[in-house]
């Protein structure tokens, strides 16, 4: 899946990758600028407030790539490195906690630790002390992982793979698609949301998988439950949400490659972009 990137004046790319709410009404995000012509690449965390009091404020620069970050409950974050190295800490001081033996790609969330998905079927789990390590079988390439609140663990990858974990190992499970699947959201062992390419959108409900039809020209690349919705980045198509057997529109000038929600907001990143919605009302900004 590529990464989308606006375009500078002066040649440098900014993508803005993860966002979590930090400190109850403000924003964390990565931020990633290169210019490939002259090999130069920085990576920055950066919080913002309030959109409408400032900028937003550097707090951690990285001269080189970070290629994912996870904020943890405790607003310390994660952050992976140069391929195979993990931070973690405060966001203005995340240190080196470890390396692992393949180029990381995505830090996902668990109730004790985080999940490290990395290339060629890597994935393990870091839970602060131990590294323990789950490769998926044949080496087939993985999106995400998703924890469910009841343990169980899922990961996705590309035409049609579901896997779950048990007992160590993974186990595929049939679907009726061979469609990429970008992101999901475990629920339960039995309840799985998942995205994905052709405008895959679909619920793994038990042994159903219910399919939602969407609209024409979709590549779904982040998904999120918001105030009891289930919300759909179409990424620079815009924000579409479930209605009932339908994909449908929600907001057509955002970016959302990346999507994040809880209580209180849905932030939509990509791009050069972060936006933030409160329900009602919504907040962004740009970088350049």
């Amino acid at each position: 899946m590529a990464r989308e990137k606006y375009i500078t004046k002066d040649g440098f790319s900014v993508e803005v990758a993860e966002a979590f709410t930090y400190n109850d009404n403000g924003l964390s995000c990565l931020v990633i600028q290169s210019n490939e012509d002259r090999d130069i690449h920085l990576s920055e965390v950066k919080t913002c407030d309030d959109f409408t009091q400032g900028g937003p404020e550097l707090v951690f620069e990285f001269r080189g790539w970070i290629y994912s970050m996870l904020q943890t409950d405790n607003q310390h974050v994660y952050l992976a490195h140069t391929g195979k190295t993990l931070r973690y800490g405060p966001h203005a001081n995340p240190q080196p906690v470890l390396s692992v033996n393949a180029d990381i790609t995505k830090l996902c969330a668990s109730a004790h630790g985080v999940w490290i998905v990395g290339l060629r079927g890597y994935v393990a789990h870091f839970d602060g002390t131990t590294l323990s390590e789950y490769p998926i079988p044949n080496g087939a390439h993985v999106y995400l992982v998703s924890e469910a609140p009841d343990g169980s663990v899922y990961a996705c990858g590309d035409g049609g793979g579901l896997y779950r974990l048990s007992s160590g190992q993974w186990n595929r499970i049939d679907l009726s698609t061979d469609a990429d699947i970008f992101r999901i959201i475990a629920q339960a062992a039995d309840r799985v949301w998942m995205v994905g390419s052709n405008g895959l959108c679909a619920l793994l409900d038990g042994a159903e998988l219910r399919v939602f039809s969407p609209p024409d020209d979709r590549n779904y690349r982040a998904i999120a439950e918001y105030k009891g919705r289930m919300f759909v980045g179409a990424g620079h198509l815009g924000l579409d949400v479930i209605d009932g057997e339908n994909v449908v529109s929600f907001k057509e000038n955002v970016y959302s490659y990346y999507l994040y929600s809880n209580n209180y907001y849905l932030v939509s990143t990509g791009f050069n972009q972060i936006c933030r919605f409160d329900g009602s009302q919504w907040l962004g900004t740009e970088f350049r």
